[in-house]
C-alpha cells in the first residue's frame, strides 16, 4: 500500500502542478458529483430537433410558409388590430386575405378566420358570418367625420346642400337666398350647382335652379363673386 501511495505522489511531482489545478472543476455548491443536470427530456428534445428539420415558419394569419431569415410581425400571427375595410369577394377568392379580415360575399359580411389565398373556395372552414355590431359604428364615426370636414369645403349662398359630391351639389332653398343685388332665390327653389372642385366653401361653378312659381335661374360664378345670374 505504502508503495502505491509512493508512486501516486511521485506522478503527482512529475506533473505540471499548475496544469492540473487549471484542469481542476470545483465541485457546484448544492450539487451531487453524480446529478443528472442533462435530463432525459433534454435529451428526447435535442434528438427530436436533429431527427427533423424545419422547412418553413408561418404566422397563424399567413396563408403560406417561408424559408430563410423570417421575420414574424403581429399582423402574421392575427395579433394586430385590423382596419374595418371588406372588399367584395366571389368563391372561389379572387385575392389572397388574411385571419382577421373581413369581406363581403353574397352580399353579407364575414370574418376570415383561416387564412384564405387566392383561388380557394370560401366556405366555413375559413370565413365567418360576423354582425356589423360595434366594428361598423366605429367605421360609421369615421365616415361622419370625414364628412363634417368635407362640409367645411360646401359652396356658401345656394342654400341647403342635400346632396353632395366635390364637383356636383343639389340644393333646396329652406329660405330666400339672393344670388346677387337683383335676383334672389325664393323658399322652396330647387337646383344643382355645378363645379370643377376647388379647396374652399368660395369655389367657381354654375347654377340652374327652378322655384316653386316655375321661375327659372341661371347664374356663374367666379370664386365668391357671381359675374352673371338672371331669373328667366
Amino acid at each position: 500500500m505504502k508503495y502505491v501511495r509512493d508512486e501516486a505522489n511521485n506522478l503527482y511531482e512529475a506533473l505540471d502542478k499548475e496544469e492540473i489545478q487549471a484542469a481542476f472543476v470545483a465541485q457546484a455548491e448544492g450539487k451531487d458529483l453524480s446529478s443528472n443536470d442533462y435530463t432525459d427530456e433534454d435529451k428526447e428534445t435535442v434528438q427530436a430537433m436533429a431527427a427533423g428539420t424545419v422547412t418553413g415558419i408561418k404566422g397563424d394569419a399567413e396563408a403560406a410558409f417561408r424559408t430563410g431569415q423570417v421575420n414574424l410581425t403581429p399582423e402574421h400571427v392575427g395579433a394586430a388590430a385590423k382596419e374595418i375595410i371588406a372588399p367584395a369577394e366571389t368563391s372561389p377568392a379572387t385575392a389572397a386575405h388574411v385571419k382577421g379580415e373581413y369581406i363581403t360575399y353574397n352580399g353579407k359580411l364575414y370574418e376570415v378566420i383561416a387564412p384564405i389565398a387566392a383561388g380557394n373556395t370560401l366556405g366555413s372552414s375559413n370565413i365567418s358570418e360576423t354582425n356589423v355590431g360595434a366594428k361598423l359604428k366605429n367605421l360609421s364615426n369615421n365616415i361622419a367625420n370625414i364628412l363634417s370636414s368635407i362640409s367645411g369645403l360646401t359652396p356658401t349662398g345656394i342654400g341647403h346642400i342635400e346632396q353632395l359630391t366635390k364637383h356636383f351639389m343639389i340644393f333646396n332653398c329652406t329660405s330666400s337666398v339672393p344670388i346677387n343685388s337683383s335676383v334672389s332665390m325664393p323658399v322652396y327653389t330647387k337646383g344643382i350647382f355645378v363645379t370643377g372642385g376647388g379647396d374652399s366653401a368660395a369655389v367657381d361653378g354654375f347654377l340652374l335652379a327652378v322655384d316653386a312659381g316655375a321661375g327659372l335661374y341661371v347664374a356663374f360664378r367666379n370664386g365668391s363673386s357671381w359675374n352673371y345670374a338672371k331669373k328667366l
